[in-house]
């Protein structure tokens, strides 16, 4: 939903993006606005209250032709006369389950998150919006947050203006009114799908929004079907799922209590320190979720906020509630297996589990739940479409979703997408231990070159463990500041790596780093002795899942954007020297990043803007990055150790390059035989720093 690049919504640019994003995304569901309903909206288990019927209609649709007709309009859909409109709808619902309706006129309403700054915030601007059942006790919605929405209502004048008919140019403001307001509510309460109703003249449609794509009503006259809105917000308030208050809530958050919210707040500050004396320490109550996460062993655990505290013992944890592409393995597989591994190390070296010393470099994963994939395991195969854009479907059954929780995205699937795992959503949720500083906050550069030499070795103990990262970057090595950690940064984020052990052995060759490379170079790794091989070799749809793991641009090594700039074939998959190569550019990065600079002998004081062009510059960057791997003589102004590590570190890198046959590496071509440890070069006599070398004995970290 959310685009990290803003354009303008009058530019030339916005007009050209966003009718490619709503196109193909959009299916119309159902023949007539009732099976709509039986297909995309479950049925509630009580049975539906009679529709009210007030003299005159529920909705009394004022005279085209009067003065500010949309005004107008707005006012009777809401509460004309206070004798109809859509508090009339909801008047005979159990009180616990009323929502109350209440004119927003199109005013900003942002989404303030605390963390993002002014910039970031999600703004919504709905005509109508309804707080949530009984919450509390149905208020007054004037000065109502997206927390506290249940729903909302968007209001134009006339038929013409509603984008599903004909898609044009100038409905682009329409439906962007309407996903930026489902956004805020998705966001703010965590809604695994959110609906919402657009009133177009005398017509309406009722839209669903999940995170792959949107299923809309077909148009029906609200007028003279008031019952359609009826029997639409009587299911709507009424899910089957419990724990839920509204349908599309995710059951496994929740809004804490008073009492929760106070205990919680005493916890937090044992965490506190001169610093914060006085800062707000966690979130405000109304934005605190409580998460429920269930490990293997099934125990339930409860965490408190977005900068979680794990509610049992007061620790603050991080917890990550991601939506992953059905395409990509599950990020909690990730750790799960380095987990296995390392446990299958202590115990081949006969190491008893509480004298296990703390392993640096990898956030410390707790525990975490595939949701998405339960309720896959549990889904019948849904029905498709032939076509994509606004696809028609009229035979769907409601069956054909499978459980209405909502863990999974169906959008693209009901689109009939040949690659809807692409674009098909689940939800996934875990724990981890590890609270880190981000990167940017350093201090002394020793600490920065201590943190990346963590990284370095956490990204080994994944690669041993047969898990590339494929995304080094600023925003994935965290400081680490506990006293007691032991190390001093981490690598975390692993959501696009890849299983290179598990895809060899899939394909009947050995897992090992001698076959991998030779895959990587041929696209046929060392097949596995005495045995047949267990699987085809990869065909032209899996090599580019694998290779498309680009990383983040700025971060990107030489051989990646040689791929991009030159038009050249993707390799079969990613290597381990683009990684580790991605290590130097983060630290090159970070260096000038600070508002420092680098000397170069020829050049003079090199900026950040000369080294990393922005993104797309494929070629500009090539040539920048050839270029700065090309010289010698990097300085750091005084600061003589980071200056001799910038240069060793570029030989190694520029080795890389020019030696395709021995590829950077962990202490050689064996994935085990070296520490990868940046800081383990040979000293000077004085003790200042490492040794710059002439030549470096093989290209390896």
């Amino acid at each position: 939903m959310h685009n990290s690049q803003k354009i303008a919504m009058n530019s030339p640019r916005f007009l050209e993006i966003w009718p490619s994003q709503f196109c193909g995304k959009f299916a119309v569901v159902g023949a007539d606005a009732e099976s709509f309903l039986d297909h995309c909206v479950p049925r509630a288990k009580r049975p539906t209250p009679a529709c009210p019927r007030p003299r005159g209609g529920v909705f009394r649709v004022p005279d085209q032709n009067c003065d500010r007709y949309l005004h107008a309009l707005t006012n009777a859909i809401l509460t004309g006369i206070k004798t109809n409109g859509l508090d009339t709808l909801v008047c005979s619902f159990p009180r616990e389950q009323r929502i109350v309706f209440n004119s927003n006129r199109r005013q900003a309403m942002p989404l303030d998150l605390g963390a993002c700054s002014p910039t970031d915030k999600c703004i919504g601007e709905p005509s109508i919006i309804a707080c949530l059942p009984c919450y509390p006790i149905l208020p007054v919605t004037t000065g109502a947050t997206w927390w506290d929405i249940s729903i909302v209502v968007d209001v134009d004048a006339a038929a013409t203006d509603d984008p599903i008919t004909e898609f044009r140019g100038s409905h682009i403001p329409t439906l962007t009114r309407i996903e930026r307001s489902v956004n805020c509510i998705m966001v703010a309460q965590g809604r695994l799908f959110a609906f919402a109703v657009g009133v177009y003249g005398h017509t309406a449609r009722i839209y669903r929004f999940d995170r792959a794509g949107i299923m809309v009503s077909p148009a029906f006259e609200y007028a003279k079907q008031p019952d359609i809105l009826h029997e639409f917000l009587w299911r709507f308030l009424n899910p089957t799922q419990g724990g839920s208050s509204v349908i599309g809530s995710d059951p496994t958050i929740r809004a804490p209590t008073d009492a929760e919210y106070k205990w919680a707040t005493l916890l937090a500050r044992q965490h506190e320190d001169d610093a914060q004396q006085g800062r707000q320490i966690i979130e405000q109550q109304h934005a605190c979720r409580l998460f429920s996460v269930t490990g293997r062993q099934g125990h339930a655990s409860q965490y408190l906020g977005y900068r979680a505290l794990d509610m049992s013992t007061g620790d603050r944890v991080v917890v990550k509630d991601l939506w992953r592409p059905m395409s990509r393995p599950s990020e909690i597989r990730f750790y799960e297996d380095i987990q296995a591994y390392s446990e299958w190390c202590w115990k081949r070296r006969g190491v008893r589990r509480r004298r296990r010393p703390a392993q640096p470099g990898l956030a410390q994963f707790h525990c975490g739940e595939d949701l998405g994939g339960v309720e896959q395991r549990n889904r019948l195969p849904g029905a498709r479409a032939t076509q994509t854009g606004i696809a028609v479907l009229s035979s769907l059954h409601h069956q054909s979703l499978g459980p209405a929780t909502g863990h999974q995205t169906v959008s693209a699937r009901l689109l009939g997408k040949d690659d809807w795992r692409e674009h098909e959503k689940s939800h996934e949720r875990f724990v981890v231990e590890s609270v880190g500083t981000p990167l940017a906050k350093f201090g002394p550069t020793k600490e920065l070159v201590e943190a990346i030499r963590d990284a370095l070795l956490g990204h080994k103990r994944a690669f041993d463990a047969g898990v590339l990262h494929c995304d080094v970057s600023e925003g994935n090595v965290l400081l680490c500041r506990h006293p007691s950690a032991g190390f001093k940064g981490f690598l975390h984020d692993l959501d696009i790596g890849f299983e290179w052990k598990q895809f060899l052995g899939s394909h009947g060759w050995t897992a090992d780093v001698e076959s991998y490379e030779q895959f990587v170079a041929s696209g046929e790794g060392i097949a596995q002795p005495k045995t047949s091989r267990a699987g085809n070799p990869p065909t032209g749809k899996q090599q580019p899942h694998c290779a498309r793991r680009m990383g983040t641009f700025v971060f990107c090594s030489v051989n990646r954007l040689r791929e991009k700039a030159l038009g050249a074939p993707p390799r079969p998959a990613p290597e381990l020297s683009d990684d580790l190569e991605s290590f130097y550019w983060l630290l090159v990065w970070m260096i000038l990043r600070r508002g420092g600079y680098i000397l170069r002998k020829d050049i003079g004081p090199f900026q950040l803007s000369t080294l990393f062009p922005a993104h797309p510059r494929y070629t500009a960057a090539l040539n920048a990055k050839m270029a700065w791997l090309q010289k010698n003589s990097i300085r750091v102004p005084n600061d003589r150790p980071l200056s001799t590590l910038l240069n060793e570190f570029r030989i190694l890198c520029i080795r890389n390059v020019n030696w395709p046959e021995a590829p950077l590496g962990f202490g050689g071509r064996g994935a085990g035989n070296g520490a990868g440890d940046v800081g383990a070069a040979p000293q000077n006599e004085d003790g200042s720093g490492p040794v710059a070398k002439e030549e470096p004995q093989g290209p390896s970290v």
